[in-house]
């Protein structure tokens, strides 16, 4: 249960990472209805699944080599820092920018589109990978913990996407410039603090 919980708080703080997909889901939801945003958020989940499962069949037979997990540490540290950096020097963009221009309608469309929003994006498995480091080194979780852990972790950010499909009507005049730039700041604070630790674990090890 512990590992579960884990989960869910990391989902929660990814939950508020601002993005493309961000918007796009948003947009989808005001424009073509709360079934469509949920859609997205389908596909958008099944691509984070599929690079988890890359992740950890990957690197499973790994895992229990100690060089490599302080070499796995301090890749994952770098990647963290770098996504870290990012949240809190890159500029958020205009929302409509972000949108999705011309949804198309369909049920396996959306799903597809969100799938292939978020599978595109080549720094998608470069984060999974970090997380898969801290979870399998820092974390020490192993078999049904790392099971676990991405449960409530893909769990949780898909239901707080149905969450923002939901209130996105009501979302949209809040989210303004100015507190869509401090979320992502505070998200990058956070993912600095998890690649120091990861790093500091490699120095150690070393």
């Amino acid at each position: 249960m512990h590992a579960l919980l884990k989960g869910i708080l990391f989902g929660l703080l990814l939950a508020v990472l601002i993005g493309p997909v961000f918007f796009a889901l948003l947009q989808t939801a005001i424009h073509k209805g709360f079934r469509s945003g949920v859609l997205l958020a389908i596909g958008i989940s099944l691509s984070d699944t599929m690079y988890v499962m890359i992740c950890y069949v990957g690197f499973l037979q790994l895992f229990e080599n100690a060089q490599f997990q302080e070499s796995l540490a301090m890749a994952g540290g770098m990647i963290m820092l770098m996504f870290g950096i990012s949240a809190l020097l890159k500029p958020v963009s205009s929302k409509a920018s972000l949108m999705l221009e011309n949804p198309t309608p369909g049920t396996y469309r959306y799903i597809i589109k969100g799938f292939a929003l978020n599978a595109i994006n080549p720094f998608v498995v470069l984060f999974w990978v970090g997380v898969m480091s801290m979870v399998s080194v820092q974390e020490k979780f192993e078999g049904v913990q790392v099971f676990l852990f991405f449960v409530g972790t893909i769990s949780t950010v898909f239901l707080t996407d149905i969450a923002k499909a939901y209130v996105a009507h009501r979302l949209s005049k809040y989210l303004t410039h100015h507190v869509l730039t401090w979320m992502n700041r505070g998200v990058g604070v956070a993912l600095l603090g998890f690649g120091l630790r990861l790093i500091y674990y490699a120095f150690k090890g070393l």
